[in-house]
């Protein structure tokens, strides 16, 4: 009989597969894993060289699973993801008590993190582990027991609980409109330093489509520095260098002590919402099930 050892392909074949198949991309996989593109690629074709199959095709800037990968990704995530599950089962029933939570950097600083202390005065004995991170983590594959996600609330094999909605509109701080023309309408906005975060996710807004649902004809690239990440976004409107767009649930403490004000009153409904977000059909163990209880009971505190 053969063993196992000689049976299965490489681990670490396996766990860099696993994160290409996931996101149809060597470079998405390579910066999730922390090595190089190169890397991810030589993995995957001593895989492929291992089986004697192809499992991607290689298409220009981009890749697509085989029949064959296929198959082997949804076993390789089914494995995999029970193993991860296992050991941190084991790892709570031997350590301290702990939860892992995944969101956005700025879910995580502007709403969850000023909030935290009161958790951990609910549940002294729990410590929490955060994952903050802009690109999407897949808790059906992660030792997640509760994600935050910002969408429209369907994701394949996850269940999604709506936390709350949101509202975008513009902010900047007190300092930048000192001295300057009153601004009255959202096509003033033109004439302004407008601070723009890169959008990757199609959830999020962009100026462009903000000015556009108001009914303003904007350029197709308007002017202004870009940033891949929300905090700084905020952090430079706070220090009086633009003006940027404000999601609500993240800048309303900023507005209530007085870093950031709305410079006019204009604002736009969101169409997605916030989530709190589990891996379909998984038993929370009782840590996770009060934190997600305590989020719940933050979140409907919030909105009220």
């Amino acid at each position: 009989m053969q063993t196992l050892r000689h049976a299965l392909p490489p681990a670490n074949a396996l766990v860099v597969f696993e994160a290409a198949a996931r996101r149809l991309s060597f470079t998405q996989a390579a910066a999730e894993l922390g090595v190089s593109q190169a890397a991810v690629s030589r993995q995957i074709q001593g895989l492929e060289q291992h089986l004697g199959i192809a499992l991607f095709h290689r298409l220009h800037r981009a890749v697509r699973l085989t029949a064959e990968g296929e198959r082997l990704r949804a076993a390789v995530t089914m494995g995999l993801g029970h193993i991860a599950e296992t050991a941190s089962t084991l790892r709570r029933a031997t350590g301290p008590a702990e939860v892992t939570v995944s969101t956005t950097v700025a879910f995580a600083a502007f709403w969850l993190m000023p909030r935290i202390d009161r958790f951990y005065a609910a549940h002294p004995g729990l410590d929490l582990r955060l994952l903050a991170s802009d690109t999407p983590v897949d808790p059906r594959s992660e030792s997640i027991d509760v994600a935050v996600r910002y969408g429209d609330g369907v994701w394949p094999g996850l269940s999604a609980l709506k936390l709350f909605e949101e509202e975008i509109f513009p902010v900047c701080s007190p300092a930048y409109l000192a001295g300057r023309p009153a601004l009255r309408e959202a096509s003033d906005l033109l004439g302004e330093a407008l601070l723009h975060q890169d959008v990757v996710e199609p959830s999020w807004l962009s100026w462009g489509a903000w000015l556009k649902q108001k009914g303003v004809a904007a350029p197709a690239k308007i002017p202004g520095p870009r940033v891949n990440n929300y905090t700084i976004v905020i952090q430079a409107a706070q220090a009086g260098q633009g003006i940027a767009l404000g999601w609500h649930r993240l800048v309303a403490g900023m507005i209530e002590a007085g870093s950031l004000v709305r410079p006019i009153a204009a604002t736009l409904q969101a169409k997605h919402a916030y989530y709190l977000v589990v891996p379909t059909g998984r038993n929370l163990p009782k840590e996770a099930t009060a934190f997600r209880d305590w989020l719940v009971a933050e979140a409907a505190q919030s909105g009220r």
